[in-house]
């Protein structure tokens, strides 16, 4: 059973990284970029305030969107032409 929490968990966590980047990418403007910006960082305040954790799931939420913003940069700067 902790094994099917635990991938149901990185499922969900994975797409909550990847939806918004795709979304965005998508017929780009700025003010579907500042709703979906707006709705991850108040949908991350909930998040936050609705938890309790201890630093060592700061460090793994930090390393994640770490990550999350390496993979915004790189698929950005993949997409245009030189």
């Amino acid at each position: 059973m902790d094994r099917l929490a635990r991938l149901f968990v990185a499922i969900v966590d994975g797409s909550l990284l990847v939806v918004p980047m795709l979304v965005m990418s998508f017929n780009p403007s700025t003010t579907k970029s500042l709703v979906v910006v707006s709705a991850v960082v108040l949908f991350a305040l909930l998040m936050n305030l609705s938890f309790h954790t201890d630093n060592k799931d700061i460090l793994t939420a930090t390393a994640t969107a770490t990550y999350a913003a390496v993979l915004v940069v790189f698929f950005v700067t993949s997409g245009t032409e030189s």
